[in-house]
């Protein structure tokens, strides 16, 4: 499906370059076109119309809104067209429409639109590729609201497409009915595995079966599976793009639609850089398909596995397999057993396989293969020989085909035959003697040359060979059969068979020697460099040896398409790729070279970024030597002043993920020294690191100040999720300054933007905000529901990142509804996991957990544990590593209203007020009026204890005035019975009826209680010991990775495990488990 654009809008806005100024025709308004100006009704105007041209000073476009089926909300769309391709941007809600963010939209589509998008052709004829797998254009077709297949993906290269072409097929082929059921067999079931070495025939028994199949649906006149083929190679390693060409492939041949899955996929690296889940891309991917794919089977086919050796992908195809959807069949073809959980999938009857013994030609299919391609008569005992001798090896039946032309005779043949079966000579030989060596020395020349390439086009082969009639020669050797096949329906590419192109390389070293290889590498990548196919050109100058010239190629990938470094990546994605090849360069290299050692440093984050890991030991040691590799270079250079402030930028970013928020500073201060006030990118950081600081730091009105500035810099660059982030920082910002329904208002927009596009760590961000404003209004039930769902995302996704704080919230319900000891066992399970903290954000949350369980004992008048806490206080902290971790202000007034509180009950009020009349001061300085209204009525308590009961009743009705009107409940209800006691002291005979119903509201939740959380237990079979195992240490705070380590089984175990006791219990989290548990007398 192409995106609708009209020749002609309706309503155009443009930019009149003679009076400097835009003007808005409308087609229902016949009077001239207005002046344009930015105001209310502009905004008003968008939400009243769903399209108009934009024709600015950086570019032309067309603007849609569009309605998304999760949320039913209208957003508007940009789209750009050059030629017959469509590039395509988010701009947001009406809101978000402003006249600086639809120029910078139409520069970036205007760059994204000429980027390359096919692959260069020995002929260029201009000629189109005509796919024989030809897309379902009824499974292709979209709601209105859907967006179009044809967003444009930037890649190092332009997509290749015969790695998703199916590979010709033979004209003569053997039947083999009996393999053919098996296939058929294996499309109950979710996989189909064909595991054999080089030459059994894989890919030819998997392409006969899928023509055959095709031709049995279409005489049935039945729904014809969809076919998606992928042709995998070694540069697949990159997990960005190896699930890029699946989910392409899927996409074109009509078994999925949507572009969710893919858009994420390919611009997850922008600022902020949350941690990106693979799992959640494959998520979205899976409903796609389950959604797009109709009724099914429709088949997936992955060649040559065998060449993945990232344990991180085979992670993702376990989690894909496991999930995949009932309407789609999985078919791998691979050398070996793939590490993959065979034996499980065995047990479950979900895999179907076929091995090397399933494959061999019996002596029948022997005999019948002879006949088929010799057309002469054979002994019996001949026959017998030969299945000996090859063991029903197609490979090598092949070769004794190609080996006995030119032979002639009955008796020259049997000779032939009986020598060939009586052989032990390697396969190597024979390809050399019998197949290359009869083939005349120009050809054979030829093909020794060409075997390093992984795929070969004849303009390629002729700059390898300097044969001219290339294409002539790859045509007559495919005639000729001889190991070569074509990959695309016009024969511009083809590729050797794996085995016979590693004999031909061997015999190539042999003939040549390895300089001569060097030179042909050479040559393949300076004609890569030329057609544009920087990648292969980079993989080959590599194996040239071309260092340098492999890094003047990087620097060309870098500089051409994008700007550079961080740019780059949250652009292109392949971190993977780009680790790999800058690791590959002798340092002496990439020391030269400060911009690809600055890329290094940063691939190296991204890959670990993209695993929701931790970088440590030898990984952040390799990132801090190539920045100040970067550094060094860079301070050289005349121009390197951006370039070096990226180096900074990044820095800062790095300590701020890592809670190391004064080094941030530091470093986010060296960079704003040297940015340019337009410099949106990099400033949008610089100042998102300051406003976390003073966040941090309790400075509120200066957190929103810089926090303000950070999204007009993330709203002029159109980087909504840079927006989000900060919109997010914001309203915790809001939250601490005590405007609730402020906050909840940016959280929900966080939160309704993020559900949109399934981005899990904003959906946890916000939803940790919001349950702490639940839990603030008395919603304990919501309040309980939001956490769970943090958990849960966290532990699947984000790497734990919100799971202390969650569970903390938990702790805070659970003790509010009287659930004490219930409350202190989280407390304890948390400071397990926090008895070590390992960076400043860690070691506030270890304070934050002990002063909650300090204040559970004030409140349980437990003195002696109190005291216990208020001995070991610190006011920082130094590990034995020789670190220190600086306390935050917030947490520093949370532990001095304790201090006040113990000493409110030793009667020492007037030294709690000397405590607590400072610390008011500073904190409405700070504008921390939340906080203020704490501190205050920690006043009123201690005037109170001091008789000064009018003083004390002043303090408190102006608590209740100012806390009335966002809804505080908790505020008063978590001090207890004294404040209470003091709200029943003061009558409110002058306030209005709504402050005295608030105070009466209060006083009745006083003493009615909180009712806890509903959980059923179910009735079903006990749980076993080990269950009861798990579940103690779900209790106890462990993740899955956690517990299997406990219990040293795998965390796949676990899962199940898990499931079990969910079903047994009739429970949905594990929060509910546990209580169920509790009901069924179940030890923990």
């Amino acid at each position: 499906m192409r995106v609708a654009m009209a020749k002609t809008a309706a309503n155009v806005l443009s930019w009149d370059a003679v009076s400097e100024t835009y003007t808005l025709s409308e087609a229902a308004n016949p009077n001239p076109a207005a002046s344009f100006e930015q105001d209310a009704g502009w905004f008003d105007w968008l939400e009243n119309h769903k399209s108009f041209a934009f024709q600015g000073k950086n570019g032309r476009l067309s603007l849609q809104k569009e309605t998304r089926p999760s949320s039913q909300q209208t957003y508007w769309y940009a789209y750009h067209r050059q030629g017959k391709r469509i590039a395509k941007q988010y701009l947001g809600g009406s809101h978000d429409v402003t006249l600086e963010r639809l120029e910078v939209a139409a520069q970036n589509l205007a760059d994204k639109a000429l980027l390359p998008n096919n692959p260069p052709t020995a002929a260029s004829s201009g000629t189109q590729q005509q796919n024989p797998n030809p897309v379902n254009e009824t499974a292709l077709a979209l709601s209105p609201s859907a967006k179009p297949p044809t967003l444009v993906i930037p890649s190092v290269e332009p997509v290749l497409e015969p790695k998703l072409r199916l590979p010709r097929l033979h004209s003569a082929l053997l039947p083999r009915k009996r393999l053919l059921e098996r296939l058929d067999e294996g499309l109950e079931r979710k996989l189909t595995l064909v595991s054999a070495p080089a030459g059994f025939g894989k890919t030819t028994l998997v392409r006969q079966w899928l023509a055959e199949r095709f031709e049995i649906y279409q005489a049935a006149q039945s729904v014809v599976p969809r076919i998606a083929w992928v042709s995998l190679d070694g540069a697949d390693n990159d997990p960005v793009r190896f699930w890029r060409y699946i989910i392409m492939a899927c996409h074109a041949n009509g078994l999925s639609s949507d572009q969710t899955a893919l858009e994420q996929l390919n611009t997850p690296s922008q600022p902020p850089y949350h941690p990106v889940s693979l799992q959640v891309v494959l998520v979205n991917f899976i409903n796609e398909l389950t959604q797009a794919g109709g009724p099914g089977p429709n088949i997936l086919v992955l060649e040559d596995y065998h060449v993945l050796t990232s344990a991180q992908l085979h992670e993702s195809m376990v989690f894909f397999v496991e999930n995949l959807p009932p309407n789609l069949h999985l078919l791998i073809m691979t050398r070996q057993d793939p590490p993959l959980p065979l034996a499980r999938w065995r047990g479950q009857d979900e895999l179907r396989e076929l091995h090397s013994a399933d494959l061999r030609f019996s002596v029948e299919e022997t005999w019948d293969f002879l006949q088929e391609n010799n057309a002469r008569a054979f002994s019996e005992e001949t026959i017998r020989q030969l299945d000996r001798h090859l063991e029903g090896w197609a490979t090598g039946l092949r070769l004794l085909i190609l080996a006995m032309q030119g032979l002639q005779g009955q008796a020259q043949v049997e000779k032939f035959l009986a020598t060939f079966a009586g052989s032990h000579r390697s396969i190597q030989d024979y390809f050399a003697t019998e197949v290359l060596n009869v083939l005349p020395e120009k050809t054979q020349n030829f093909i020794l040359q060409t075997s390093i390439l992984e795929r070969l086009t004849p303009d390629l082969c002729a700059t390898l060979t300097g044969e001219t009639s290339s294409e002539a020669v790859l045509q007559s050797l495919e005639k000729s059969n001889l190991f070569i096949e074509p990959l695309s329906g016009s024969g511009e590419w083809y590729r050797y068979h794996a085995l016979f192109a590693e004999a031909m390389q061997q015999e190539l070293r042999r003939r040549f020697g390895p300089a001569h290889l060097v030179e042909l590498y050479g040559r393949a990548s300076r004609w890569f460099e030329q057609n544009g196919l920087f990648s292969d050109a980079v993989e080959t100058a590599l194996h040239a040896q071309d260092f340098e010239g492999a890094a003047r190629l990087i620097e060309k990938i870098i500089g051409d398409n994008f700007r550079m470094g961080m740019q780059f990546f949250q652009e292109i994605n392949e971190f993977y790729t780009f680790r790999r090849w800058l690791q590959a360069l002798p340092n002496s290299i990439l020391r030269r070279h400060p911009l690809l050692c600055n890329n290094y440093a940063q691939a190296i984050f991204f890959t670990f970024l993209f695993e929701s890991s931790v970088m440590r030991g030898d990984s952040v040691a390799q990132v801090i030597e190539a920045l100040d590799w970067a550094e060094e270079g860079f301070l050289k250079e005349p121009e390197g002043v951006l370039k070096l402030a990226e180096v900074y930028t990044f820095r800062a970013m790095l300590a701020n993920m890592g809670g190391q928020i004064e080094e941030a500073v530091a470093w986010a201060e060296k960079a704003l020294a040297l940015l340019p006030e337009g410099e949106h990118h990099w400033r949008g950081m610089v100042l998102n690191v300051f406003g976390s600081y003073e966040l941090y730091n309790g400075q509120i009105d200066k957190a929103k100040r810089f926090l303000n500035e950070a999204r007009y810099n993330s709203d002029a660059l159109g980087n909504r999720n840079f927006t989000r982030a900060n919109m997010g920082l914001l309203a915790y910002a809001y939250l601490e300054q005590g405007e609730l329904n402020q906050a909840a208002e940016y959280f929900n927009t966080v939160l309704a933007e993020a559900r949109d596009i399934n981005d899990t760590d904003d959906i946890t961000h916000s939803q940790l905000g919001l349950a702490w404003l639940s839990y603030e209004w008395n919603d304990l039930e919501t309040a309980w529901k939001q956490a769970e769902e943090v958990l849960e995302l966290d532990l699947r996704f984000n790497g734990n990142s919100n799971v202390i704080e969650a569970q903390l919230i938990h702790t805070e319900i659970l003790y509010a509804q009287g659930r004490m000891d219930e409350a202190h066992r989280h407390l304890n399970g948390l400071l397990n996991q926090l008895t070590r903290p390992v960076s400043p954000i860690n070691f506030q949350q270890y304070r934050a957990v002990r002063s909650t369980q300090a204040r559970f004992y004030l409140l349980e008048s437990n003195m002696a544990g109190f005291e216990r806490w208020l001995n070991s206080l610190q006011p920082d902290e130094t590990l034995a590593t020789g670190q220190e971790f600086r306390l935050y202000q917030v947490q520093k007034v949370n532990e001095t209203l304790l201090l006040a509180r113990w000493m409110l009950g030793r009667g020492e009020w007037g030294k709690a007020l000397m405590l607590l009349e400072p610390l008011l001061a500073e904190v409405q300085a700070a504008s921390r009026f939340r906080y203020t209204l704490r501190i205050r009525l920690h006043m009123a308590l201690a005037l109170a204890a001091g008789k000064k009961q009018q003083d004390a009743r002043q303090v408190v009705q102006a608590v209740l005035s100012q806390a009335y009107i966002e809804g505080y409940l908790r505020l008063f209800l978590d001090e207890g019975e004294p404040v209470a006691n003091l709200l029943r002291a003061t009558p409110l005979p002058t306030a209005g009826k709504a402050l005295n119903e608030y105070r009466q509201k209060i006083l009745n939740l006083f003493d009615q209680g909180n009712p806890p959380v509903n959980v059923k237990a179910g009735a079903g079979e006990p749980l076993s010991p080990q269950e009861q195992r798990v579940l103690a240490l779900l209790e106890a705070g462990l993740s899955y990775a956690g517990i299997a380590r406990e219990l040293v089984v795998s965390v796949n175990t676990i899962k199940t495990q898990v499931k079990s006791i969910y079903q047994k219990l009739n429970v949905n989290n594990r929060m509910q488990a546990q209580a169920a548990a509790r009901q069924l007398k179940s030890p923990l």
